[in-house]
C-alpha cells in the first residue's frame, strides 16, 4: 500500500500525529514492508514554506530526522516573530551553513516545485488541509491528525481494493527538487488545517505524485 502524506510544517495537527502517532505507524507498516510511505511538504504560510525549502535542502540521510526536529520543536519556532532565525539555528545543528541557508531560501525553482507538489495534489486528490494521507494514488483520503484504528482501517480497506493505475515512484525523502515549475506558492488552492478526528473520503484520479 502507498501512502503519500501532504503536511505543512506549522501545521499543529500535522505536529501532533509526528509527535503521538507516527513512530506506531512507522513501526506497524513502514518497517514491516506493509506500507510504502512519503512525505510532501503542503505549507500553509511562509514560515512552513521556508522550512519546507531548507528541508529539501538538507542531505538525504539528514531529511527525516530534521522533519522529526522541526516537528518535534515545532512550538518553538512555527509561531514565533523570529521563526527565520530559530530554522538557521537548526539547520546549522544539522550541518548546513548561513551561505546554503540563504543560498536555499533565495532558490526560485525550489518554491516552484513545492508549488507544483501543492497543484498537484489540489487537482487530483482534492487536498485542502493539512494533514492529508493518499493511499494507493487516490483509492483512499484520510485527512486530520486520526488514531491508529483510522489507518488500519484504510490499509486494510485498499490492501484488499483492486490496485489503482500504476504510477511513477516518488523518493519518500526528496534531497532536491524535480518537479516542474508551476505558480507560486501563494496561488495554490487554499488549504486549511484538518481538526482532529475529521475524515472525509475524496475520489480522485490521475497518476501519483
Amino acid at each position: 500500500v502507498k501512502v503519500v502524506e501532504y503536511a505543512s510544517l506549522t501545521c499543529s495537527h500535522c505536529g501532533a500525529f509526528h509527535r503521538e502517532n507516527f513512530e506506531q505507524f512507522k513501526t506497524s507498516y513502514i518497517d514491516t514492508g506493509k506500507v510504502y510511505y512519503t512525505f510532501k511538504e503542503f505549507p500553509l504560510n511562509q514560515p512552513a514554506l521556508e522550512a519546507s525549502q531548507i528541508l529539501r535542502c538538507m542531505p538525504e540521510d539528514k531529511y527525516i530526522n530534521f522533519m522529526n526536529l522541526l516537528f518535534s520543536e515545532q512550538d518553538k519556532w512555527a509561531y514565533a516573530d523570529n521563526y527565520k532565525d530559530v530554522l538557521r539555528q537548526n539547520a546549522k545543528l544539522g550541518g548546513m551553513t548561513d551561505e546554503q541557508f540563504d543560498a536555499c531560501l533565495s532558490n526560485e525553482a525550489l518554491k516552484n516545485a513545492i508549488a507544483a507538489d501543492m497543484q498537484a495534489a489540489s487537482q487530483q486528490y482534492k487536498v485542502t488541509s493539512t494533514p492529508s494521507f493518499v493511499f494507493n494514488g487516490g483509492q483512499k483520503l484520510l485527512v486530520g491528525n486520526q488514531p491508529m484504528t483510522e489507518f488500519d482501517k484504510a490499509i486494510s480497506e485498499v490492501g484488499t481494493a483492486a490496485p489503482a493505475a500504476p504510477a511513477p515512484s516518488a523518493a519518500t525523502a526528496p534531497a532536491e527538487a524535480t518537479a516542474p515549475v508551476a505558480a507560486p506558492v501563494t496561488e495554490a488552492a487554499p488549504a486549511t488545517e484538518a481538526p482532529q478526528g475529521e475524515s472525509p473520503e475524496a475520489a480522485a484520479a490521475g497518476a501519483a505524485v
